[in-house]
C-alpha cells in the first residue's frame, strides 16, 4: 500500500477468535459472522466443504418426502432412522423388521428423537416415545432386531395334580431365548413367576399337569424372536426351597407334563436366582440408553403405565437384558453421557456422575456426585464426547464438563444462542457429533423460528483448547437458499460428516466438494444442479485502537491462497449503521481449468499449475472513509461468468425461450444452469435465469415476459461463481488517525461534547 503522511495498517491474519456478539471494538481476531467457513490449523478462514447425495442411486429413504430423524452405525454398516423405521443400504434399500415384520420402535414419529448405545456388537435403542428397548445385532450375515430382555409370563399357568397325598411343590417359569452374533452366543432370560401347588402326589407316581401356559406374541409392535424362546419350567422337592429344572416348552406350547421325581431334578441345574442372583427383570421403556463400563443404563423410564422423569436403572454387568436396579436423582433427566468408565445423567437444571455399580448379585452401590446444580442440558441429542470430555447444549449456551466441572464454551454469543433454544421445540432438534480429526463439534440448530426444522451448523473449533470464548463459525444455505439446508441430524461416519435433511435425503461433505446441491423434490438428484456456496465474513466494527479517534480508512488490501479462481465481493460499514457500501470487486481468473471454453490454449502467457497467493487492493467508496468504528464484510459477488465478447454472439427465440450459440466452435460453459442470462438490446437490464444447456442451446426462464426475439445478440452471462475455494489469509485496512470524534450538535446541552 502507498504510504500518506501519518498512515498506519490494522492487519488481521488470525481468525480464531470466532463468532461474538460483541464485535463492536471486538478483538481483530473475532468477527460478528463468519457463515459458511471453518477455521483451518493456520488459523485461516476457509469456505466450508460442500455437499452431495451421500448415494447418488439410493438417495432417499423408501418412506420418501419424510424426516431423516438420526444416523447410526454398528460394524461399518450405516443406519437410517424415521419415525418407526429404521433402513440400511445392501444391494438396496432395506428395512430392518423383526421376525413378525415389525419395524424397530414400538413408537416414534418424526418429529421424534432417538438414543443409541453401543455393546459387544449391539446397538441398544430407544426413544422418546416410550418405545419397546430393542437390540440391533448381526447374526452371520443377516442384521436383525429384537426386544431387549424377556417378560415375566404375565399369568400364572394352571398346575392340576395327578392325586392327593398332601405333598406340596413350588414350580417356577422362565422365558429363555438363545442367539447368536458375532459368532458369539448370547442367553437371554426372564424373571421367574412362581406357583404354588399342594394336596399333590409325587409326580413320578401321579403326574402333575400343566396347561395354560401363557405365549408371548408380538403382535403389531414387538419383535420377540417368538420361534424359538423356550419356557424353562424348575420346581422344588416336596416342602423344599430349592428350585430345580424340571424341563421346558417352546413358546405356544401350552401343556407340559411333569412326571420326573424328586430324587431325578436334584441332579439338574438349579434357577439362576438360586445363587443370589437377582430377578433378570426385564429393561422397562425409557427416553435414553448409554453405555458405561459394560453396564447399560436406561435414563428417564416408564415402567406399569407410570412415566418416571428422574429414575434411572442399570442393568447388570454383561446382561443388558436385565436391569434389577434403579435409583433417582433430584430432577428431571433429560440425557446422558459417558465419561471414560463414568456414565453422566444430564437433568433440567442439574448434572450428576455415577460413581460405582451393581452386580448380578445386588452387591455395590452407585454413588450420586452433582457435578452442577445449576446448569443442565436442553437435548440428549446435543451430547458430544469429545477427547477431553462432554460437550451440550444447555439453556443459555453451550458448555463442557470433564465430569467434574463445567464451564460455558459461548460465551461470545450468549444472545444469539438465545434464539437457538427459545422454544421447546427448538431445543430437542438439536443435534450434535463430534470429528475427530479435525476436532471440532457440529451442532445442527434452528436459527429462524420461521424455518420448518433445523436450519444452520454451529461449528465449535477445540485446535486451540476448551475455553469460555471457544471460537465457532457456523454453515447455512445462505440468505437466499434457507431451506436448501435443513440439517435434520448430523452425524460422523468413514471420517466424513453426513447431513440427514427433513425431506428424507442423506448428503455428504467430503473436504474435495466445493459447491452444494440444490434440492429438488420434483426429481431425483441426477437432474439436481450444483449451487455456489454463499459465504458471509463480517468483520468486527474496529476501533483502530482509540475509540475517540475519527479515522480516515481509505483502503483496503486482500490476501488469500491460491487454491481456484476466485470473486470476491467486499463492502465496508461505518460506525455500526449495517449500511454496507460495495467496493469493487476481487475477481481473479489466473488459474487454468481444463475444459474451460473462454481459454485460448497454446497461449504463451498463461502457465499451468502456476498459482502464486492472490493479493489485490481496494479503495473504500467516497462515503465511506471517515469513521469512528470500521467493519468490513467479505461474500462471494454476483461477477459475469462469460460473454460474447470472449465468444460469439448468439440468436434468441422469444416464443421457445432459447438462446443459441451462432456458428463457430464456442460451446456454452457446461456448469451455465442457474446462472442468468442478459442482451445487449436493452442494456443488460434484464436477466433471465438458464434452466437447461446443450452444447449450442440454451433454455432460459422468462417469468416477466420480456424476452423477444432477436438475431445476432452480444450477451452475457452473470451469476455466483461455482466451484470457487475461498482460503482466505489476511487483510490489512489502511488507517489515518484524524480528530476527537464528536457527535453534532442537539440542542439540549450548548454543543458539542
Amino acid at each position: 500500500m502507498a504510504d500518506n503522511p501519518g498512515a498506519q495498517f490494522l492487519t488481521v491474519d488470525d481468525f480464531s477468535g470466532g463468532i461474538t456478539d460483541y464485535y463492536i471494538a471486538g478483538r481483530p481476531n473475532q468477527f460478528q459472522k463468519a457463515d459458511n467457513f471453518v477455521i483451518n490449523d493456520n488459523r485461516k478462514l476457509e469456505l466450508r466443504p460442500g455437499s452431495t447425495n451421500y448415494d447418488t442411486t439410493y438417495y432417499q429413504i423408501p418412506a420418501g418426502q419424510q424426516r431423516l430423524v438420526s444416523l447410526f452405525e454398528s460394524e461399518s454398516q450405516l443406519f437410517q432412522h424415521s419415525a418407526r423405521n429404521v433402513y440400511y443400504i445392501n444391494s438396496g434399500w432395506n428395512t430392518l423388521q423383526g421376525p413378525g415384520t415389525n419395524p424397530v420402535f414400538s413408537a416414534g414419529t418424526t418429529a421424534g428423537f432417538a438414543s443409541y448405545a453401543k455393546w459387544n456388537k449391539h446397538v441398544i435403542c430407544a426413544n422418546d416415545e416410550f418405545s419397546d428397548i430393542m437390540r440391533i445385532y448381526k447374526d452371520g450375515s443377516t442384521w436383525k432386531v429384537n426386544n431387549v430382555g424377556l417378560p415375566a409370563l404375565a399369568t400364572d399357568p394352571t398346575i392340576t395334580p395327578g392325586a392327593n397325598t398332601s405333598k406340596s411343590f413350588i414350580y417356577a417359569f422362565v422365558r429363555k431365548v438363545t442367539y447368536t452374533s458375532g459368532g458369539v452366543t448370547f442367553i437371554e432370560r426372564s424373571a421367574p413367576r412362581l406357583v404354588s401347588v399342594s394336596n399333590a402326589d409325587a409326580p413320578q407316581t401321579n403326574a402333575n399337569a400343566i396347561t395354560l401356559i401363557p405365549t408371548l406374541s408380538n403382535g403389531g409392535t414387538g419383535n420377540y424372536d417368538t420361534a424359538n424362546i423356550k419356557v424353562e419350567i424348575y420346581r422344588t422337592v416336596h416342602a423344599g426351597t430349592t428350585l430345580y429344572y424340571v424341563g421346558e416348552v417352546t413358546n405356544g406350547t401350552a401343556n407340559y407334563n411333569d412326571n420326573t421325581a424328586d430324587a431325578t431334578i436334584q441332579l439338574n441345574d438349579t434357577i439362576y436366582t438360586d445363587s443370589g442372583v437377582l430377578d433378570y427383570e426385564q429393561p422397562p421403556p425409557a427416553k435414553y440408553v448409554i453405555q458405561a463400563n459394560d453396564c447399560v443404563f436406561y435414563l428417564h423410564t416408564k415402567e406399569d403405565s407410570v412415566t418416571y422423569p428422574n429414575r434411572f436403572r442399570q442393568a447388570n454387568p454383561s446382561q443388558p437384558f436385565a436391569a434389577p436396579h434403579f435409583d433417582e436423582v433430584d430432577d428431571e433427566i433429560t440425557g446422558g453421557g459417558v465419561i471414560g468408565i463414568y456414565p453422566i445423567i444430564f437433568c433440567k437444571s442439574k448434572i450428576y456422575r455415577l460413581e460405582g455399580f451393581f452386580d448380578e448379585f445386588g452387591r455395590g452401590s452407585i454413588d450420586k456426585r452433582e457435578i452442577s446444580r445449576t446448569v443442565g442440558c436442553v437435548s440428549h441429542r446435543s451430547i458430544v464426547q469429545i477427547r477431553e470430555g462432554i460437550v451440550f447444549a444447555g439453556d443459555d449456551g453451550f458448555y463442557f464438563t470433564n465430569g467434574f466441572d463445567v464451564m460455558k464454551i459461548s460465551d461470545e454469543f450468549n444472545a444469539t444462542y438465545k434464539d437457538l433454544v427459545d422454544t421447546d421445540t427448538k431445543k430437542s432438534r438439536i443435534s450434535g457429533c463430534y470429528d475427530p480429526v479435525k476436532n471440532r463439534v457440529y451442532w445442527a440448530v434452528q436459527a429462524d423460528s420461521s424455518s420448518n426444522d433445523c436450519d444452520k451448523i454451529f461449528v465449535a473449533h477445540f485446535r486451540w483448547g476448551i475455553k469460555r470464548d471457544t471460537p465457532f463459525t457456523t454453515w447455512s444455505g445462505g440468505e437466499d437458499f434457507v431451506d436448501n439446508f435443513a440439517p435434520s441430524f448430523v452425524f460422523m461416519f468413514n471420517k466424513v460428516l453426513l447431513r440427514a435433511d427433513r425431506r428424507g435425503y442423506l448428503f455428504k461433505h467430503p473436504d474435495s466438494q466445493l459447491d452444494d446441491k440444490t434440492v429438488d423434490t420434483a426429481t431425483a438428484p441426477t437432474n439436481w444442479i450444483d449451487k455456489t456456496i454463499i459465504y458471509d465474513y463480517r468483520s468486527c466494527a474496529f476501533d483502530f485502537g482509540s475509540p475517540g479517534v475519527r479515522k480516515w480508512v481509505p483502503q483496503i488490501m486482500v490476501s488469500a491462497s491460491n487454491v481456484s479462481n476466485i470473486s470476491l465481493g467486499i463492502s465496508g460499514s461505518t460506525d455500526n449503521t449495517g449500511v454496507f457500501r460495495d467496493l469493487k470487486e476481487i475477481r481473479y481468473l489466473g488459474n487454468l481449468i481444463w475444459g474451460d471454453p473462454v481459454l485460448v490454449w497454446g497461449d504463451e502467457t498463461l502457465y499451468w499449475n502456476f498459482t502464486p497467493d492472490i493479493e489485490h487492493k481496494r479503495w473504500f467508496p467516497a462515503q465511506n472513509i471517515r469513521c469512528t468504528y470500521k467493519q468490513v464484510k467479505f461474500t462471494n459477488s454476483y461477477t459475469i461468468i462469460d460473454r460474447s465478447d470472449d465468444s460469439i454472439t448468439a440468436d434468441v427465440d422469444g416464443t421457445a425461450n432459447t438462446v443459441t450459440l451462432n456458428a463457430g466452435v464456442y460451446v456454452w460453459i457446461s456448469d451455465a444452469i442457474d446462472y442468468f442470462i442478459s442482451f445487449e438490446n436493452d442494456n443488460y437490464t434484464n436477466q433471465y435465469q438458464i434452466t437447461g444447456r446443450t452444447n449450442t442451446v440454451l433454455t432460459v426462464q422468462d417469468s416477466g415476459n420480456n424476452l423477444t426475439t432477436m438475431t445476432d445478440q452480444k450477451w452475457q452471462i452473470a451469476g455466483y461463481r461455482k466451484s470457487e475455494f475461498l482460503s482466505l489469509l489476511s487483510y490489512t485496512l489502511k488507517f489515518v488517525p484524524l480528530t476527537t470524534s464528536q457527535r453534532p450538535y442537539d440542542g439540549t446541552d450548548g454543543g458539542n461534547d
